[in-house]
C-alpha cells in the first residue's frame, strides 16, 4: 500500500472528509507516520482521497484524545498516540491483500501477530518505556473502536475482551523489563549526579553573570550569544532553587509574572504556572522569589532582550520570540560559562534536589518539598533519588551482619535458659524421688541385727545402686566444676 496524504478532522458518514487543520501523512510501505499543518489547504478540492475504517478509527481517536485542546504538548501528546496506532495497525495488516482492510477491523484479532508484537518493537531497537506507551496507546485503540466502531468493526465483543486480556498478559512481561531499564538509567543518573558544591558554584555563578550580561545587553543591544547564555543562567538558577521540571519555566508567560502575588513589604513573589506535566494532580506550580530574582523576571516581561521580546508571550523564548523546545542546550551554554564541567541538564538537577532531601529531611520535611516540586515521595524515590553510594551500601550490609548476629545471641540465650529450666526441675524431681525410694525402718527388727546381717560388701554395693539409678532416670548430674559459668549469669545472657 502506497503512502497516501489522510485527514484527521471533520469525518463525515460517507468517508470522505472535508479540509481540515490537521492531516496526516501515511507512509504504510515504509512505516514513516507524520503529522503536518495543513490550514493553508483549506478551500481545495480534497474529495478524491477516502478513508479506510481503521483510518477512520485512529483518527477519530487522535481528536478524543485532543479533546479541543490547543497546547502544544497536547497536540504532540494525541500526534503520537495516532502514529503509534498506525504503526500498529501496518503491523497487524502485514502481508494480507489491501481488500481485507477496506471495510471492517476484523484483522484486528489476529492473536497470532498480536502476541509477537512486544518482540517485532524490540528487535527493531525500541526501548522497553517505548514498548510499555505503544502498548497503552493500542489498548486505547482497542477501547475507542468497541465503544464507537463496534458495528463497523464486524468484531464481537468477545473479540475484544479476548484481545484486552492478552495485551494485560504482555504488559506484565513488558513490565520487567522496564523495570531493568529503569534501574539502569537511575544507574547512569547516580554516576552523572551533582554534587552540592556544582550547584552552589552555578548559583554564585548566575547571581554574578545575570546581571553582568542584562547590562551587556542594555548596553551593546541584542547578542545572540550572551541572549542565549542569559537564557540559560536565569533557567537553571530557578531549578536549582525550586526543583521543577523545565516545562515549568518555558511554559511561563508575561501574563504569569505580572500576575504574581507579593508580600512582606513587596520583597516576596509568588509566580503561579497552569500549563505542567502534573498540574492535574498537583495543581499549578509555585515559584518563590525575592525581590532581586523578581526583577529579572520584569526585565524579560518588558522585552529588553531582543527585538522579539516584545511580541512574545513567553518570559524564556528564542532569538526569534519563540517558545523554548530544547532548555537544556541553553543550561548547557550556562553551565559552561560559569566554569562547570560534566554533563547537566534539568532531570539531573530535578534527581539532585530529591536526593539531597531524601538524604537529609525528615519525612514530613520531605513530603513538603516534594510536592513542591510537583510530585509525591513515592515517585521521587523510584526516579529521581539516586541509587545508594558504595560507602552507604557497605553500611547497610553492616547493619544486615548486625541483625543476624542479635538473632544468633537471642536464639543462643534461650536455649541456654531452657537448659538451665531443665536442670532445675531435675534437681527438685530427683531430691524427691530419692526421699521416697529410702528403704523404711522396722522397729521390730533391731538396728544391731540389721547391720550385722548385712556384711560390708553389701553395704557398699547398695549405696553405689542408688545413685547409678538416680543418673539412668533424670540424666548425669551436671558438673560444678570451675570452667561452667553460674546459673544466673547463664539465664542473663
Amino acid at each position: 500500500m502506497k503512502g497516501t496524504l489522510y485527514g484527521l478532522g471533520q469525518l463525515p458518514d460517507s468517508g470522505q472528509f472535508h479540509p481540515s487543520t490537521f492531516l496526516l501523512t501515511v507512509g504504510l510501505g515504509l512505516g514513516n507516520f507524520q503529522i503536518l499543518d495543513t490550514s493553508n489547504l483549506e478551500g481545495q478540492n480534497l474529495e478524491g482521497f477516502h478513508l479506510l475504517t481503521y483510518q477512520k478509527a485512529i483518527g477519530d481517536l487522535r481528536e478524543f484524545k485532543l479533546s479541543g485542546r490547543t497546547g502544544r504538548k497536547a497536540i504532540d501528546n494525541a500526534n503520537q498516540v495516532a502514529t503509534h496506532c498506525f504503526r500498529f495497525c501496518y503491523y497487524m495488516v502485514g502481508s494480507l491483500p489491501e481488500s481485507a482492510t477496506k471495510h471492517d477491523l476484523r484483522f484486528l484479532a489476529r492473536m497470532d501477530k498480536l502476541r509477537k508484537y512486544p518482540n517485532y518493537l524490540k528487535n527493531k531497537g525500541y526501548m522497553p518505556t517505548t514498548i510499555r506507551n505503544m502498548t497503552l496507546n493500542i489498548v486505547s485503540l482497542y477501547k475507542h473502536v468497541k465503544n464507537v466502531f463496534l458495528e463497523e468493526s464486524r468484531l464481537k465483543v468477545e473479540d475484544f475482551d479476548r484481545v484486552l486480556y492478552e495485551l494485560t498478559r504482555l504488559q506484565a512481561e513488558i513490565r520487567r523489563d522496564v523495570v531493568v531499564r529503569q534501574q539502569r538509567v537511575k544507574r547512569q543518573k547516580t554516576n552523572n549526579q551533582l554534587d552540592s558544591e556544582q550547584e552552589l558554584s552555578f548559583l554564585y555563578a548566575a547571581k554574578r553573570r545575570i546581571p553582568m550580561l542584562m547590562d551587556a545587553i542594555d548596553k551593546d543591544g541584542y547578542q545572540r550569544d550572551q541572549h542565549s547564555t542569559l537564557m540559560g543562567y536565569l533557567m537553571g538558577y530557578l531549578c536549582v532553587i525550586s526543583g521543577h521540571r523545565s516545562v515549568v519555566l518555558t511554559s511561563m508567560t508575561k501574563e504569569h509574572v505580572a500576575n504574581a502575588d507579593q508580600w512582606n513589604d513587596g520583597t516576596r513573589f509568588q509566580i503561579l504556572v497552569d500549563e505542567h506535566k502534573s498540574v492535574r494532580t498537583f495543581g499549578q506550580a509555585s515559584l518563590v522569589l525575592n525581590c532581586v530574582e523578581f526583577s529579572w523576571l520584569r526585565w524579560f516581561h518588558d522585552g529588553k532582550c531582543c527585538s522579539r521580546g516584545t511580541d512574545s508571550t513567553n518570559i524564556f523564548h528564542t532569538s526569534q520570540g519563540c517558545r523554548l523546545t530544547k532548555p537544556s542546550n541553553f543550561l548547557y551554554l550556562a553551565w559552561t560559562d560559569a566554569g562547570l564541567k560534566g554533563p547537566v541538564s534539568f532531570n539531573l538537577i530535578r534527581s539532585s534536589v530529591a536526593t539531597q532531601a531524601e538524604r537529609h529531611l525528615s519525612e514530613t520535611e520531605r513530603r513538603k518539598v516534594a510536592r513542591a516540586m510537583c510530585h509525591d515521595p513515592t515517585t521521587a524515590e523510584k526516579f529521581y533519588v539516586a541509587l545508594p553510594t558504595r560507602e552507604l551500601a557497605y553500611e547497610n550490609r553492616r547493619l544486615r551482619m548486625k541483625a543476624l548476629m542479635c538473632e544468633k545471641r537471642k536464639v543462643k540465650a534461650k536455649r541456654k535458659s531452657k537448659v538451665c529450666d531443665e536442670q532445675e526441675a531435675c534437681y527438685s524431681l530427683s531430691s524427691e524421688s530419692s526421699e521416697d525410694r529410702d528403704e523404711p525402718v522396722y522397729d521390730d527388727e533391731p538396728e544391731s541385727s540389721s547391720l550385722s546381717s548385712s556384711s560390708s560388701e553389701e553395704l557398699s554395693i547398695r549405696s553405689q545402686r542408688r545413685p547409678r539409678l538416680k543418673r539412668k532416670l533424670f540424666g548425669p548430674v551436671p558438673s560444678t566444676s570451675s570452667k561452667q559459668k553460674p546459673e544466673a549469669d547463664i539465664c542473663r545472657q
